[in-house]
């Protein structure tokens, strides 16, 4: 577990180096994962605390966005150190920045914005992002954006329930791709775009997460019925590399787990606990299968969702192993394979 300055707002790893994870709290701060140890120092803006960041895809630059509305543009040393690349630009007009995600190729960060908004930056030059596009159409507060594997399509949820997709080919002129995305019976917090298949996740503060078949945008197609179970709000949701498992965290201070190899056909997994508060966002390392999740008591916890080391934990608290005379008396006629060595 990472102890945090305050309540988590955002974690994400750095695509460069999978142990690399930058926190969201009252300030913004890179930690080793695997040592539990921050790296640089922490970076304080006065008056003001992050919200979501992401890292460019080289893992040398990290966006953040902040409570006054800004979005900041960090260089990542090589001793893990963040150092502003330049002045903070004015994204959201009356609100927060609630959410930041990067392109594929670096080149943009899309802004999920509490004016309503989204907006596309051109972050070329990190030190002077450059405003594209305004991206409207919500009724309320967007709280999520993500894009997709391939850099062509962008999502982002708001609080008036809705989801809605973008062709973002064109960046400085984005392109509706149908109308918005409608089932959730409450805020839609959070997106995430599957990386392996064309299907899109959205949580929901009416406990649900829901999946669409994007394969044709302009006609998205719900798959199944919603995904249950969180006793509370899904705040944020996130899927692992190979898209086989979907990562639920709720403010019912629990972090659900999805098979979803089969998106039409979800099925639950585990549900993790150990925050004593509400968990607010979550986040795979991109190379393996280490999950963190933040939540509103200021911890970071992490959990390794391989197979592998649910068979270590399992056997690391199943008792004395088998020997061969218990196994000859127990298993009769089997070849001895002790399930724990």
């Amino acid at each position: 577990m990472l102890a945090a300055d305050g309540l988590v707002n955002g974690v994400a790893f750095s695509p460069a180096d999978p142990e690399v994870l930058a926190v969201a709290s009252g300030d913004l701060q890179l930690w080793d994962a695997s040592r539990h140890r921050p790296l640089g120092p922490a970076v304080t803006v006065a008056s003001t605390s992050p919200g979501g960041s992401a890292f460019s895809p080289s893992g040398s630059v990290l966006a953040a966005g902040f409570l006054d509305g800004t979005l900041r543009m960090y260089r990542v040393t090589a001793a893990g150190s963040l150092v502003s690349a330049g002045p903070p630009q004015q994204a959201s007009k009356t609100g927060y920045v609630e959410n930041v995600a990067y392109s594929p190729n670096g080149r943009l960060v899309a802004t999920a914005d509490d004016d309503y908004t989204v907006r596309l930056w051109d972050v070329t030059d990190p030190a002077h992002p450059r405003e594209l596009a305004t991206l409207g159409g919500f009724g309320s507060y967007v709280f999520s954006v993500a894009s997709n594997r391939a850099g062509t399509m962008l999502a982002a949820s708001s609080g008036d329930h809705t989801a809605r997709l973008w062709n973002i080919t064109h960046p400085a002129r984005p392109e509706p791709l149908g109308g918005p995305l409608t089932g959730p019976a409450s805020t839609a917090y959070s997106v995430a775009f599957d990386p392996a298949r064309p299907v899109l996740a959205v949580g929901s503060a009416d406990r649900t997460v829901w999946l669409w078949n994007i394969a044709d945008p302009a006609h998205p197609q719900r798959l199944g019925r919603p995904l249950t179970g969180p006793a509370s709000y899904v705040y944020s949701i996130a899927f692992n590399r190979a898209g086989t498992m979907l990562a639920a965290g709720s403010t019912d201070d629990t972090v659900w787990l999805w098979q979803v190899t089969d998106p039409g056909r979800p099925v639950p997994l585990a549900t993790l606990t150990g925050p004593t508060d509400h968990v607010y966002t979550v986040a795979f390392s991109p190379r393996g299968s280490v999950l963190a999740a933040g939540s509103a008591d200021g911890s970071v916890h992490l959990w390794d969702t391989s197979t592998s080391a649910a068979a270590r934990a399992v056997c690391s608290k199943g008792g004395d192993p088998i020997d061969r005379s218990e196994w000859a008396r127990y298993v009769p006629g089997t070849p001895y394979r002790p399930p724990c060595r």
